[in-house]
């Protein structure tokens, strides 16, 4: 006897990924770190380059102090790396120059 499957989330068609990055980079453009991650990681759920690229952005303590947000509570380099290493995976052009970048800053 199998067991019956767990819920599953609905896939997410390109058009409603586009929203949800647009949404997030608005909030992480107002400094809503928080709220624009969990919008981000719902798209990024869905194995898209860009969002998962704007999840690593949120973690990016380079690109967060270029918008103004500072403190140790909101960036993680650790966090902003792997994501940027799962955008990579999914195609994403812009990661491997963003994981340069980093990697500088851990120097």
């Amino acid at each position: 006897m199998t067991k019956p499957a767990g819920p599953t989330r609905a896939a997410l068609d390109p058009e409603a990924i586009a929203v949800l990055v647009t949404r997030g980079q608005e909030l992480l453009a107002t400094g809503d770190i928080a709220a624009a991650r969990v919008v981000l990681l719902r798209a990024a759920e869905a194995h898209d380059p860009g969002a998962a690229l704007a999840v690593a952005a949120t973690y990016d303590p380079i690109l967060l102090e270029k918008i103004g947000v500072f403190g140790t509570d909101v960036a993680d380099i650790r966090s902003a790396r792997n994501w940027y290493e799962k955008a990579k995976e999914l195609g994403s052009q812009e990661a491997p120059r963003r994981l340069e970048m980093l990697a500088g800053r851990e120097r």
